[in-house]
């Protein structure tokens, strides 16, 4: 069963990385480290970091550098199960501040490698960008993240983009 990339999208102070924490606690206590494996990408070292002592954690990446290495690894894993190797436990990248992890052009081309072809493999991304810009994430967004939380953006523009609706029509809860 496939399940979809997830972004988090909402301005600075909004609660998106107290909403991938609770994500990843429900994850952690429905399945254990022989069905899941947890990689964690939190370049301010901040709030995922806490998390890293759980047992379905395998990498936490603090880093730009450790950041490029998790995507690799992620990358060879998925060519590996393209490849046909075992897709039954499933690895779930972790990233919060998304637009500081893709600078890296690297980096970018990396996730979305992964986007575009994780979920059928038993990868996925949960992201969180710290400013959702249509400018920062809007490439990343075409098909790739087809479960979005939106909290409060700053924009009516950013949240069009965001939920790929357009401007000027009503959206649900509206």
């Amino acid at each position: 069963q496939q399940t979809p990339h997830v972004l988090i999208a909402a301005a600075t102070g909004e609660g998106k990385s107290l909403c991938m924490t609770v994500g990843l606690l429900s994850l952690c206590e429905h399945n254990g480290p022989d069905s899941l494996v947890v990689h964690l990408i939190d370049l301010k070292n901040d709030d995922l970091v806490a998390l890293q002592g759980l047992p379905q954690v395998d990498t936490c990446a603090g880093t730009e550098e450790q950041a490029l290495a998790t995507l690799a690894k992620l990358d060879e894993l998925k060519q590996a199960r393209i490849a046909g190797t075992d897709k039954t436990v499933r690895h779930v990248v972790f990233i919060d501040e998304l637009a500081e992890v893709v600078r890296n052009p690297t980096a970018m081309k990396l996730l979305e490698s992964l986007l575009a072809m994780g979920r059928s493999l038993n990868i996925n991304v949960v992201a969180a960008p710290q400013h959702p810009l249509a400018s920062v994430i809007g490439s990343l967004l075409k098909p790739n993240f087809p479960a979005r939380l939106v909290g409060r953006v700053l924009t009516k523009l950013d949240e069009a983009e965001v939920l790929r609706v357009a401007h000027d029509q009503p959206r649900a809860g509206a």
